[in-house]
């Protein structure tokens, strides 16, 4: 459906980002599976403001039905300057993958 890459083949500040709907059962397979990343659960949204910050993909990310799983790329520093997030919507199949580096 969309993407972008602001990172201009340079490592650091920007962003990248993959929007697309597939199947909202294909979603809900997910849902009920690991997380990627060695996390260990799905989170359910909305996504908390301290992340939303960092995405500039002006998705609407704010629902209880969005499904999520994120980390932070430094983990030495607490926050969420740098990060990735996959979110997903089982009810519309829309999947949502951003990476952020600031």
């Amino acid at each position: 459906m969309e993407s972008s890459d602001s990172h201009g083949g340079y490592r650091g500040e920007g962003s990248r980002y993959l929007i697309f709907q597939t199947s909202p059962n294909l979603l809900v397979e997910w849902r009920e599976s690991d997380p990627p990343w060695e996390l260990p659960t799905w989170q359910q949204g909305p996504v908390p403001d301290e992340i939303t910050l960092f995405l500039k993909i002006g998705a609407e990310l704010s629902s209880s039905e969005i499904w999520y799983i994120a980390r932070q790329k430094d983990a030495l520093n607490d926050t969420w300057g740098s990060g990735e997030i996959l979110a997903i919507n089982p009810k519309t199949g829309i999947v949502w993958f951003v990476s952020w580096d600031t």
